[in-house]
């Protein structure tokens, strides 16, 4: 399965900051290969996409992916698929208005499936630019829910109703999954707006980690001063959140990550949401 990745952090200099501390945990196995990437991010609550849809390599390094950002939230799509019957942006970065978001586990699916989700979405989310993809019409799926609980152009959406949109996203994917007799699998969204960044994964785990001020000395030892900047090492606040990597290329499953990173489970998935606070919440489907 590919792989998302979430940061969200309470200032928009505490990337390189984040990334020299926790960018490790965060590379991707050299196996399989990553065959392209997405990424959105958010400056000053607009919305910038940079994306490499085909670019093979044998291990991707997060900070690579980051390099030249300057953001407070952003969401990644690494992708160790193959390309098929889909578009080569069948994982996003999708965007409309303050909305952005990627998909990872809709890839390779087939014509009857992608047009019964784009049919249980509104008409004119559905023609949202971009590819007509699986992974397109699961956030043009996810627009249609907030859509019809708060409105589309609300400035501020509060966060239960973000999570109620992306648990009713994940079960119109299986109903629909059903209806063609094709498995539902694993899927992941990701949507980000202004002040809030969401994480919704179905059949699959989450992980997070989140810091809450430098005061570790042993952390500290690790920054740069051009990592930090003028930046305030004791007030930085920042998380990331990513799915478990992806089984190695023996089959073997990927370990449990280390301390102080935290797994989230729930029966059929889990929702996690983060706040401009980055207060961290989970929630079980």
């Amino acid at each position: 399965m590919d792989k998302l990745i979430g940061y969200f952090a309470n200032h928009t200099e505490g990337l390189r900051a984040a990334l020299a501390i926790d960018g490790d945990a965060l590379r991707a196995p050299s196996e399989p290969k990553i065959l392209g990437w997405s990424l959105v991010s958010s400056f000053r609550g607009e919305p910038l996409v940079k994306s490499r849809p085909n670019e093979p390599r044998e291990a991707v390094d997060t900070r690579m992916v980051f390099d030249g950002v300057r953001t407070d939230s952003a969401l990644v799509a690494l992708r160790y698929s193959s390309l098929g019957g889909d578009s080569l942006d069948a994982g996003g970065p999708f965007r409309f208005g303050w909305w952005s978001g990627v998909v990872v586990g809709a890839h390779e699916r087939s014509p009857q499936l992608r047009a019964a989700i784009l049919t249980r979405s509104s008409d004119f989310l559905a023609r949202i630019a971009g590819p007509r993809s699986s992974g397109h019409g699961v956030f043009a799926l996810f627009l249609s829910r907030i859509h019809a609980l708060v409105g589309i152009d609300e400035a501020q959406p509060d966060r239960a109703s973000i999570e109620r949109a992306l648990a009713e996203t994940l079960g119109v994917w299986a109903e629909e999954c059903a209806r063609v007799n094709e498995p539902a699998g694993s899927l992941v969204i990701g949507v980000s707006h202004r002040d809030m960044l969401a994480v919704a994964a179905r059949a699959s785990a989450l992980r997070s980690i989140r810091r809450n001020g430098m005061r570790d000395r042993a952390l500290l030892d690790r920054l740069r001063g051009k990592e930090l900047g003028k930046l305030d090492p004791e007030r930085l606040r920042y998380l990331w959140i990513t799915t478990d990597a992806p089984s190695s290329a023996d089959g073997q499953a990927a370990q449990e990550p280390a301390a102080p990173w935290v797994v989230h489970r729930g029966a059929t998935g889990i929702i996690l949401s983060v706040d401009r606070a980055c207060d961290l919440r989970a929630t079980e489907l």
